[in-house]
């Protein structure tokens, strides 16, 4: 079982077979991380679980075989990304509390893009009017691509804006990652 711990700036791992923990301290300062839902496959077989950095605005990911934590800055921070889900394809999509766009990670080439939400004015660390992006899901939690019911959310991610109670549903046939 895999944990993060915000405040330590660490990965954690428990093992149920041998009741130990084991911790992997974030290799990139202080990056608070928050929220690990996303998972996908490399070329080798192997896992990366996937979480969002708060305070320094990246989508981090640690190989579950190697151990190995890799980190993916935002390129529009600060965003204080949030959240991460992923999609049918495999991308890992983040919500941003202070901007009001997604960013998403592209895990095969390592490029992390920006889709700013429309009608809205987007600085850098300004997002006019203010939503407040904060919870995500993509493909069905725990099911990896090519898994599961693929249907369960449609080829989209939903997400919400925590400062004007909405549920917001972004449509990824119309969303070009590179």
């Amino acid at each position: 079982m895999w944990f993060l711990e915000f405040l330590a700036n660490k990965v954690g791992r428990f093992d149920r077979h041998t009741k130990e923990i084991e911790e992997y301290p974030l290799p990139f300062g202080a990056s608070q991380p928050l929220v690990m839902r996303a998972e996908t496959t490399n070329d080798d077989g192997s896992t990366t679980l996937w979480f969002a950095c708060t305070t320094s605005s990246s989508i981090a990911g640690i190989n579950t075989r190697t151990k190995e934590i890799v980190n993916h800055p935002e390129p529009n921070a600060p965003t204080e990304t949030v959240e991460v889900a992923q999609d049918q394809a495999g991308n890992v999509w983040a919500t941003h509390i202070l901007q009001n766009s997604l960013g998403v990670l592209n895990p095969k080439s390592g490029v992390v893009s920006v889709v700013v939400e429309p009608d809205t004015l987007n600085t850098p660390g300004l997002s006019l009017p203010f939503y407040g992006e904060t919870g995500i899901i993509g493909y069905t939690i725990g099911q990896p691509p090519g898994q599961g019911d693929p249907a369960a959310a449609g080829n989209a991610i939903w997400y919400t804006h925590f400062l004007n109670n909405k549920l917001v549903r972004l449509d990824l046939d119309q969303v070009v990652v590179p």
